[in-house]
């Protein structure tokens, strides 16, 4: 179901309007994802060569904590044979966008359930400041893991 919103705008005499072309729920996917780049991505493709390359850490970057997390304890305590680890590598790339979309529906979700007293434009603000990238977490956890895996390489 598509929502229009007209927005009557006076310069010099003129009214124009503007018809919102997106539905409600792809503005709020849209303020999610933080830029019209990823979330186009997000909808269309089905590998991620940056979950590829950054694994655990690109989920991170994402706000994606709990997948992110999950997949850091889960490759830190199965002994993955060398000769598997591409594997292990494609499948974090194969598996990015189904788990960021099934994210993004729960978090969106969430944050409506919990500010329906809003009206929709404060609602997509609060997603928007929810939504986006976290470089901070991602380098933290990045370093944190590399610290932690040359200490114990150190004593092995």
């Amino acid at each position: 179901m598509q929502e229009n919103q007209e927005i009557e705008i006076e310069s010099i005499g003129h009214t124009y309007q503007h018809h919102d072309p997106y539905s409600f729920e792809e503005q709020c996917e849209r303020s999610l994802a933080g830029s019209d780049n990823f979330y186009n991505r997000s909808k269309n493709a089905s590998f991620s060569v940056w979950a590829l390359l950054f694994g655990p850490f690109y989920y991170l970057y994402r706000k994606m904590y709990l997948e992110g997390i999950l997949l850091m304890a889960i490759l830190s305590i199965l002994p993955i044979p060398p000769q598997l680890s591409m594997v292990v590598w494609l499948i974090e790339g194969l598996a990015f966008y189904p788990l960021y979309r099934a994210h993004a529906k729960r978090k969106i979700s969430k944050l409506l359930s919990k500010y329906s007293d809003l009206s929709s434009e404060e609602q997509l603000s609060v997603i928007h400041s929810k939504g986006g990238v976290n470089y901070f977490v991602a380098l933290i956890f990045a370093a944190l893991y590399f610290m932690v895996l040359f200490a114990l390489l150190g004593n092995a």
